[in-house]
């Protein structure tokens, strides 16, 4: 089944649930972000994750959209 979804970076400081930083991804597709998140099919991607330092900046390169350091960064999708 196809998906049709739009990413996007939330980013909250350590221990808060209050997101300071936000930022559409509107170039980057499933097929795009399946190596860098190891996701298996198109289907976990309508979850959201905690990035790790390596996916953050594999996803900047792909966007050259720059990602603060100094927040924990969540990618989450909508339809």
């Amino acid at each position: 089944m196809k998906y049709n979804l739009k990413f996007e970076i939330h980013g909250a400081p350590t221990n808060s649930d209050d997101a300071v930083f936000e930022t559409k991804l509107p170039t980057l597709t499933t097929e795009m972000l399946m190596p860098i998140m190891g996701w298996q099919s198109e289907a976990d991607a309508v979850h959201s994750y905690l990035l790790t330092r390596e996916q953050a900046s594999a996803i900047e390169r792909l966007t050259a959209i720059p990602l603060p350091k100094d927040l924990e960064l969540y990618i989450s999708c909508h339809c």
